[in-house]
């Protein structure tokens, strides 16, 4: 993967440079530690799904002919559903590292297209109202390869063999105040299933801070810390009306610092900044039924100075950047050159790749490796001058299905929910 990224900068380079019960019985699979499947199939399936369903029965087609972990595992992970609209299209009961393709997910979700059946419990919309958290953890098991043993990150429960329901989304406390600049504070709002995501845009005036007042002169962004709420995929500070972001947080959290190279974007008199803030719905308001929703809200500190040594700007290079289209199912690169007005200039560069990036390399005139990896989080890195080569490997899913069938509450948005704006970076836009 390295070496196919490295060939691709280097060619661009060249071309213009709630808690459920614990298992205590032995472990699964003779694991010698507690592990997530313990948790799901324990107090999951052999629980809620065997008698009366997939047991005796064999409801959906899928039959379980014994109730232990052994017989779920093989009922479920690599084996193709019974129902052709899902098997059609390629998709597997539980397939591992990818939970955009497992049916179960779809099925416990009620996220289904037409054709692909009911919600899981039968009669009803789907056991993600009556344990969010149970679903969450089964994502988390199957994105981590579906393992017989061992624990999972991104598993809610504190106990890997334990199934917690509750799925709410932490509180967010307030940054202290900035000693030399101003807080800034987004305009809270809330997003509601069945929306999965959603975007909100505060346009605020810096005001006056101890080091430099905006209202009476042109002041100087030193720095921006931005602090955001559980959920955010994206934070981007701009100067009003204006495309470029002087920086964008992929995620929760970013501190960018520019008074260590002496220098400050500047902004005029009374000059209003934009934040935007995307979030995901990831989060759950109980007791069951329980309600989807997800709150966002944004700090912002501003670190200010009345003169810099050097002044910033924000750039993107709209011209060199390369827009990448994957199909589903299948794999892409792309790269190119970015080429930085003033060579004898400094830019402080960053990768904010999608999570479907499976690796990227920045590379300086020379071939050398600046940054590379599925994500530089929250970093930057400070490059002179000359040409910057840029590359990603690229995978892709499942395309959303826009059509949901009778009886379930919304149409299959695995892929939408772990993706988000994908032509954000800071302060170099570029295709992945």
């Amino acid at each position: 993967m390295k070496r196919a990224l490295r060939r691709i900068a280097r060619y661009a380079a060249g071309a213009s440079l709630a808690l459920l019960c614990l298992h205590s019985e032995a472990r699964a699979h003779g694991c010698s530690t507690a592990s997530a499947w313990e948790g799901i199939s324990s107090n999951i399936l052999e629980q809620s799904c065997f008698t009366g369903c997939h047991g005796g029965s064999g409801n959906g087609g899928m039959s379980v002919s014994i109730n232990t972990e052994d017989a779920w595992y093989a009922a479920l992970v690599d084996r193709a559903p019974v129902n052709t609209a899902a098997s059609g299209v390629g998709k597997l009961r539980v397939d591992p590292k990818r939970p955009w393709n497992s049916y179960v997910l779809n099925k416990l979700t009620g996220d289904l297209k037409f054709g692909e059946g009911n919600p899981m419990p039968n009669l009803s919309t789907g056991y993600v109202y009556q344990c969010p958290g149970g679903v969450q953890k089964i994502k988390a098991w199957i994105l981590a390869g579906a393992p017989a043993c061992d624990a999972v990150d991104g598993d809610p429960s504190p106990d890997p063999a334990l199934v917690v329901c509750d799925l709410n989304q932490p509180a967010l406390s307030p940054p202290a105040l900035p000693s030399d600049g101003v807080q800034l504070v987004g305009m809270l709002f809330t997003v509601d299933r069945p929306t999965r995501s959603g975007k909100q845009v505060t346009t605020l005036p810096v005001g006056t801070a101890p080091t430099c007042d905006n209202t009476q002169q042109q002041c100087f962004i030193t720095g921006i810390d931005i602090t955001a709420s559980a959920g955010t995929a994206y934070v981007a500070v701009s100067r009003a009306g204006e495309p470029a972001p002087i920086a964008v947080a992929r995620g929760a959290s970013l501190s960018l610092t520019l008074d260590d190279v002496g220098a400050g974007v500047p902004i005029a008199p009374n000059q209003q900044l934009d934040i935007s803030q995307w979030i995901r719905n990831d989060y759950w308001v109980g007791p069951a039924p329980y309600t989807n929703t997800t709150t966002g809200s944004v700090y912002v500190n501003v670190h200010l100075a009345s003169s810099v040594t050097n002044q910033a700007q924000p750039l993107r290079d709209d011209a060199g950047s390369q827009a990448l289209f994957v199909p589903p199912q299948s794999y892409g690169a792309t790269g190119g050159v970015w080429q930085p007005a003033a060579l004898a200039g400094h830019a402080r560069i960053g990768i904010w790749s999608d999570p479907r990036a499976l690796g990227t390399e920045l590379l300086d005139a020379n071939g050398q490796t600046l940054a590379e990896g599925s994500t530089v989080a929250q970093g930057y890195t400070d490059m002179t001058g000359g040409p910057i080569a840029y590359a990603c490997a690229y995978a892709n899913g499942w395309v959303p299905n826009g059509v949901a069938s009778v009886g379930s509450n919304g149409s299959n948005w695995m892929l939408n929910d772990v993706t988000g704006p994908v032509d954000l970076s800071s302060p170099l836009k570029w295709g992945c």
